[in-house]
C-alpha cells in the first residue's frame, strides 16, 4: 500500500489486511491515520469495512461485548505500572512476583469504532493518543493509582479444595493486580473477589492483569465463574478465553499449545493463525485476522503453535479438578481406561469424551453435553455392585453422528468392559454378537436440558426422579487392547448415547452376583421396557398432529364398541388409595372416568374438563361384558407440552372375573396377557398424540377385561379419548 498514491483506493485484500491489523491492535500510528483517510474519502472502502465487520461479528459478538465490559472493569488496574503498587511484591511461597503489564489505550475498542463509523458513513477519527485527545484528570489518575494497590483476590497454597473454606483464614495471602503466581504445587487455590474460583495445577505460571483478567503462561487451571463475574478472561500465548457463564479448564504446555475444555455453560475463544514459513519470508507484512469460536458444554479445542484450531478427542477429568470438588484418587494399580477416541473429525463435532477414573457412582455425570446423572434403579439396592467405582467415559449426545460413529476404548489392564444401552433403542448387531446382557438395568436422571424438557429436574440418590433406563451389557477382555464399539441403530431422536464403564477383571470375577430383580424397573415405575415384558399381541403405530383432522389413523368417535352409550365404563383402579387420579379430573361414583369414552374431545391444549389424568402412575380398566374379539384400540391425548406423551401398557384377560391389577412384574401378572406397549416420546412434545394397537385380520383377543397401566410421570398424560373397535367395525383410515 505504500506504493499507492495518497488518494488511491486500496484493493480489497490490502484493505482487509489493514483492517485485520487494526482489529488485532497491532496498527501503527501511520496505519491508523491511513485507514482514517481511506474511510473519509472512499464510499466503497466504507462498504467493504461494513462487510468485514459483519463477517467477524457472527462469532465475535459474544466475547467482544463481554471483553469490553471486562476491559472497563479492569482499566484502572491495567493502565498502571507495577512500580506504582504501594505494597510492592508479595512474598508468597509459590513465588508471587510483581511485574509490569502495559496495554496501549490507542487501539482499545478501535475495531468497533471503525466498523460503526464506516457503516454509518461517518468520518472516523482514530484515537491515537495525540495532544488533542482527552487526557485523564489528576483525580482520575489518583483513583487509578489507588485501585492498582487494592487486593483483588486471595491465594491459598497447597490446600485441597474441600479444605479451602475451613482453612482460608489461616492460609490465605492477598493477590493484587500485577502479581504473578509461579508455582510447582500440585494444587493452588485462587479466589477473585469478582466471583471467580480458580484451581491452578503446577508447575504453572499465572499473571493477574486486572480484577477480571489473568494470563496463563504455562500449566493448567480450572475456573468456576459466578454470574457476577461473567466476562472474566484468561489469556494464553496464542488465545483468549472469555467466560460467558461457565466452568472451564485451560492448559498451556511448554511449547505454548493451548487446550480449552468447557465443563458447563459456554466460553468465547479467540485465536489467530500465524503466517506460514513462506508467508513470513514475504517482504509485505501479513497479519491474518483473528478467529473466534463459541465453545459450549462438552466442547474442547486445541490451538496449536501455528494458531490452528483442532478438536480434542478426549480429556481425563482428573487433569482438570474443579474448584470445590475432591480430586480423584487413582488405585495403586493405575487406571483401567487409558484412552478413548472415535472416527469423527473436527468438522463433525468439537465435543470431547471425558474419562473419569474410579468415578462411576450414584449421581455421577453421564454425558459431557447434558447435566444427566447415572443412578441405580432401586432406592434400596442402588447401582449394581460390579459397576461401582469403575472407570467410565462420559460421551456426548449428538444424534447427527450416533448412527455412524465408532468409539474405540483403549484398556490399560485386563478388564470387564460394560456398555449401558438406552432401553428405548433396538439392540445393535455388534452389541448382541460380542457382549452379554447382565440382566441389570441402571437409570438416568435428566435435567431440563431444553425447552421441550423444561419440567425435568435432577433428584439425588438412587431410584429418584429417573427418566429412562439402560440395560447393562459386558465383555471380558483378559488381554488389554483397544476395543471398538459401533454405532446406534435408528431411530435415535430423543435417545442418548451409550455409556461405557470398565472395572479390573479380577474385581469383576470376584464380585458376587446379585439377583437381577434388584436392578430391574417395575411395571408402572416409568422405566419399564420391552426387554422385561413378554412379546405383545399387537403392533403399535403412533403419530402427532396439531388438529384432529390431521391424523392419518382417523378422528376419535363416540360410536365405537367401547363407547359409554353402549353401557361400557372405564374405572380408575386406585389400589386402596395408592393410585388416585388427579384431584382436578372428573371421577364419578364407583371411580368411573367418563372422559375416556364419552366422545367429547378436548377443545384446547389445556382442557381440564374433557381430559383424564394422574400425577404419577395410574391404572384403569374396562369390562366389555363378554369375551370380545377386537380389531384395534386407539388412544388420543392433548396438551400444550409434556402431558401429550403416552407411555403405557395394555393388558387383556379372558376371565369372567377381573384378575388382580396390582402386579409389578410380567411374572406377577397372573390372568393377564400383554396386548400392547405404547410410548410416543420419540415424537415432539405438545399438540395431539395418537396411538393405535392392532393385530391384522385375525384381530386381538378375545378378551373380557382390558387394563391400562400408565407408567409413572411427574406430569402424567392428558387422555381425552380411547376408542375400542370390535373386529370388523373399525372405520377406514382417511386417504393421505
Amino acid at each position: 500500500m505504500d506504493n499507492q498514491p495518497d488518494n488511491a483506493t486500496p484493493d480489497r485484500s490490502a484493505l482487509e489486511a489493514l483492517l485485520a491489523t487494526v482489529a488485532l491492535g497491532e496498527a501503527t500510528d501511520e496505519q491508523l491515520d491511513q485507514l482514517n483517510d481511506i474511510l473519509l474519502r472512499d464510499e466503497k472502502a466504507r462498504e467493504l469495512t461494513c462487510d468485514f465487520m459483519a463477517g467477524e461479528a457472527v462469532l465475535q459478538r459474544h466475547f467482544q461485548l463481554v471483553d469490553r465490559v471486562a476491559t472497563l472493569h479492569g482499566s484502572a488496574h491495567e493502565l498502571q505500572d507495577a512500580a506504582d503498587l504501594e505494597d510492592g511484591p508479595t512474598d508468597h511461597r509459590s513465588s508471587l512476583r510483581t511485574g509490569p503489564w502495559n496495554l496501549s489505550p490507542k487501539t482499545r475498542g478501535l475495531f468497533w469504532s471503525v466498523g460503526v463509523a464506516a457503516c454509518l458513513l461517518l468520518a472516523l477519527f482514530v484515537w491515537n493518543g495525540d495532544d488533542d485527545a482527552p487526557q485523564p484528570s489528576d483525580k482520575e489518575v489518583a483513583a487509578n493509582e489507588s485501585a492498582a494497590s487494592q487486593q483483588v483476590g486471595t491465594l491459598v497454597v497447597g490446600v485441597p479444595p474441600q479444605e479451602v473454606l475451613a482453612s482460608l483464614e489461616k492460609h490465605r495471602k492477598p493477590v493484587r493486580v500485577g502479581d504473578t503466581i509461579s508455582t510447582d504445587d500440585k494444587i493452588t487455590f485462587l479466589h477473585f473477589d469478582c466471583g471467580v474460583d480458580v484451581l491452578l495445577m503446577g508447575p504453572a505460571e499465572l499473571s493477574v492483569v486486572s480484577p477480571m483478567r489473568a494470563e496463563l503462561s504455562k500449566g493448567t487451571l480450572t475456573a468456576r465463574v459466578a454470574e457476577s463475574a461473567h466476562g472474566f478472561r484468561i489469556d494464553t500465548p496464542n488465545s483468549k478465553v472469555t467466560d460467558l457463564g461457565t466452568e472451564f479448564g485451560v492448559s498451556v504446555d511448554d511449547s505454548g499449545v493451548t487446550d480449552t475444555v468447557v465443563f458447563s455453560g459456554k466460553v468465547a475463544m479467540e485465536y489467530r493463525q500465524l503466517p506460514t514459513a513462506e508467508e513470513s519470508r514475504s517482504t509485505i507484512p501479513l497479519h491474518k485476522p483473528s478467529r473466534s469460536q463459541l465453545l459450549t458444554e462438552g466442547n474442547a479445542l486445541r490451538v496449536t503453535q501455528e494458531g490452528l484450531a483442532e478438536r480434542i478427542v478426549s480429556v481425563t477429568r482428573s487433569d482438570y479438578p474443579l474448584p470445590g470438588t475432591t480430586p480423584a484418587i487413582l488405585p495403586d494399580a493405575g487406571p483401567v481406561i487409558r484412552d478413548v477416541w472415535d472416527n469423527l473429525s473436527t468438522r463433525d463435532t468439537s465435543k470431547a469424551y471425558q474419562i473419569v477414573h474410579n468415578g462411576f457412582r450414584e449421581d455421577a455425570g453421564a454425558f459431557v453435553d447434558r447435566k444427566y446423572q447415572w443412578n441405580g434403579i432401586s432406592a434400596k439396592y442402588g447401582l449394581p455392585r460390579v459397576l461401582r467405582g469403575g472407570d467410565y467415559v462420559m460421551p456426548f449426545c449428538d444424534d447427527k453422528v450416533q448412527d455412524r460413529i465408532q468409539v474405540t476404548v483403549d484398556l490399560a489392564r485386563p478388564a470387564r468392559l460394560f456398555v449401558l444401552l438406552d432401553n428405548r433403542l433396538s439392540i445393535p448387531g455388534w452389541l448382541r454378537s460380542e457382549f452379554t446382557d447382565t440382566g441389570y438395568d441402571v437409570g438416568i436422571d435428566e435435567d431440563a436440558f431444553s425447552v421441550e424438557r423444561s419440567w425435568q429436574q435432577l433428584g439425588e440418590g438412587p431410584g429418584v426422579s429417573l427418566e429412562r433406563s439402560c440395560s447393562v451389557w459386558y465383555v471380558d477382555v483378559p488381554n488389554p487392547h483397544p476395543v471398538v464399539l459401533g454405532a446406534l441403530d435408528p431411530p435415535i431422536h430423543w435417545r442418548v448415547m451409550y455409556g461405557i464403564v470398565a472395572v479390573p477383571l479380577e474385581e469383576a470375577l470376584s464380585t458376587r452376583d446379585e439377583p437381577v430383580a434388584n436392578h430391574q424397573p417395575k411395571i408402572g415405575s416409568g422405566l419399564i421396557h420391552r426387554g422385561l415384558l413378554p412379546e405383545p399381541a399387537t403392533i403399535c403405530e403412533i403419530e402427532r398432529g396439531m388438529q384432529y383432522g390431521e391424523l392419518m389413523m382417523g378422528l376419535p368417535t363416540a360410536n365405537d364398541f367401547g363407547a359409554v352409550k353402549n353401557g361400557l365404563l372405564f374405572r380408575a383402579e386406585t389400589l386402596d388409595g395408592l393410585l388416585l387420579p388427579h384431584p382436578d379430573t372428573t371421577v364419578l361414583e364407583g371411580n368411573v372416568a367418563p372422559a375416556l369414552n364419552d366422545g367429547l374431545l378436548a377443545d384446547s391444549y389445556d382442557d381440564l374438563k374433557h381430559n383424564f389424568w394422574y400425577n404419577g402412575q395410574g391404572r384403569f380398566s374396562i369390562d366389555l361384558k363378554q369375551s370380545t374379539k377386537l380389531q384395534s384400540i386407539r388412544t388420543y391425548s392433548v396438551h400444550w407440552l409434556d402431558r401429550s406423551f403416552q407411555n403405557f401398557t395394555v393388558w387383556g384377560s379372558q376371565s369372567e372375573k377381573m384378575p388382580p391389577v396390582d402386579f409389578e412384574t410380567a411374572a406377577g401378572a397372573k390372568g393377564w396377557e400383554l396386548i400392547g406397549i405404547v410410548n410416543t416420546d420419540v415424537l415432539d412434545p405438545g399438540g395431539l398424540h395418537a396411538s393405535v394397537l392392532s393385530a391384522g385380520e385375525e384381530g386381538i383377543g378375545p378378551y373380557r377385561h382390558l387394563l391400562w397401566v400408565l407408567e409413572y410421570a411427574d406430569r402424567s398424560t392428558f387422555l381425552t379419548e380411547i376408542d375400542i373397535f370390535e373386529l370388523g367395525t373399525a372405520p377406514a383410515r382417511p386417504m393421505p
